[in-house]
């Protein structure tokens, strides 16, 4: 899988500035064209993420954020996910979340040592057998 800045950097026009050559011959030309064929929405929807990661990142490497302020931020995020889901109807959120399985493995890992996987698991409405 591959990180957020290179989808969007494609849906955006802006591979050349943002990633080597190297990292763009790695990617498959299908890839390359299924990312800059992607609507408007999904665009801003990447760059949302982005920020988002980008604010939590910064947020959890802080030494001063505690484990409540930690939890509540992650709640925070959980309610935004929620409206997400309400917002795109839930059949539309599993076909989006089966695409991004491997970014949705590693974001439960990142948040395991604040919940359990289970309980996250059973937030997202992911059956964990």
């Amino acid at each position: 899988m591959y990180p957020a800045i290179y989808r969007w950097a494609y849906a955006a026009g802006r591979e050349k500035d943002l990633l080597t050559e190297e990292q763009q011959k790695i990617i498959p030309k299908q890839t390359k064209w299924n990312w800059r064929n992607v609507s408007k929405d999904d665009v801003f929807h990447l760059e949302q993420e982005l920020l988002i990661r980008d604010q939590l990142d910064t947020l959890i490497e802080k030494e001063d954020l505690d484990w409540f302020k930690k939890k509540r931020l992650f709640l925070n995020i959980a309610k935004l996910h929620f409206s997400t889901i309400n917002l795109l109807g839930k059949e539309n959120y599993e076909r989006l979340l089966s695409l991004k399985k491997e970014d949705f493995v590693k974001m439960i890992e990142q948040f395991s040592s604040f919940f359990p996987k289970q309980s996250l698991l059973k937030w997202f409405h992911i059956n964990s057998a």
